[in-house]
């Protein structure tokens, strides 16, 4: 579970990295590995607003919404897996 969910969590960046792309305010793949990570995308999304422009292009709100839709099923599901792990091998 904590595999699909960090696929997950990857594929959401990936795509808010696309509708970022499309409606012109870009932040480039480098600058997260180099400075913040998950944070600056977080951050990104709420800040600078990369979903702007999505009257002309829809393609802008889809990808949108499915990346974050993706990233916050992904970080609920491993925080989910990681509570289920505990309560599991604190039994024993």
């Amino acid at each position: 579970m904590i595999i699909i969910a960090l696929s997950m969590i990857v594929t959401g960046v990936l795509l808010i990295l696309r509708s970022s792309a499309l409606s012109g305010r870009v932040l480039h793949p480098d600058d997260i590995f180099a400075e913040g990570g998950l944070g600056r995308i977080i951050r990104h999304v709420f800040a600078v607003q990369p979903f702007s422009g999505f009257e002309k292009d829809s393609r802008i709100l889809v990808y949108g919404l499915i990346g974050l839709t993706s990233m916050i099923c992904g970080i609920a599901l491993f925080f989910y897996s990681l509570f289920w792990i505990y309560s599991v091998a604190g039994d024993r």
